[in-house]
C-alpha cells in the first residue's frame, strides 16, 4: 500500500480571500492494514483463478473487492463480505473470458466504516486454456 499502516485523521477547512481560516469540520478518522495477495500470481492454470488473500486478526467485519485489470475496457470486480476476525479470503474469477495472451494485474481492497485494507502489492499474472 502507498499509505502505510496506522490510524489516520484528518478534517477539512477553507480558507477565504483574504487568507483567514474558517472552522474546522469534525475530525474523520480511517484505519488503515494491510492485506496479503497469495494468488494469482505468475502463471495460471486455469481460465478462472482464484484470487486470495489475508488480512491482519482483529478486523471488524468489512467489504472486500478483488480486481483484475489489463488496460481500458478490461476490468473485473469480485465481491466478498467478511465477518469480523475473518484473515483469510478468496474470490473465484467469475467475469468475462480472460485472455491467454495478455498479462493482469491483481488488486484487492477492503473498506468499511472508517476501515481501509490495501494489498501490499499489485502482482501480474496470465491464464492458459
Amino acid at each position: 500500500s502507498i499509505y502505510p499502516v496506522g490510524e489516520y485523521n484528518a478534517y477539512v477547512t477553507a480558507i477565504n480571500t483574504a487568507g483567514v481560516e474558517g472552522p474546522a469540520s469534525n475530525v474523520a478518522s480511517n484505519v488503515v492494514a494491510k492485506a496479503t495477495l497469495l494468488s494469482p500470481i505468475g502463471a495460471q492454470g486455469s481460465l478462472t483463478p482464484t484470487f486470495h488473500w489475508t488480512v491482519p486478526s482483529g478486523l471488524p467485519p468489512l467489504n472486500y473487492h478483488a480486481f483484475s485489470y489489463s488496460g481500458p475496457g478490461d476490468f473485473w470486480n469480485g465481491f466478498v463480505g467478511a465477518s469480523a476476525g475473518t484473515t483469510d479470503m478468496s474470490v473465484i474469477y467469475d467475469g468475462p473470458a480472460l485472455d491467454p495472451s495478455k498479462t493482469y494485474s491483481a488488486h484487492v481492497y477492503g473498506e468499511k466504516d472508517g476501515y481501509i485494507v490495501m494489498g501490499d502489492s499489485s502482482p501480474t499474472f496470465t491464464v492458459s486454456q
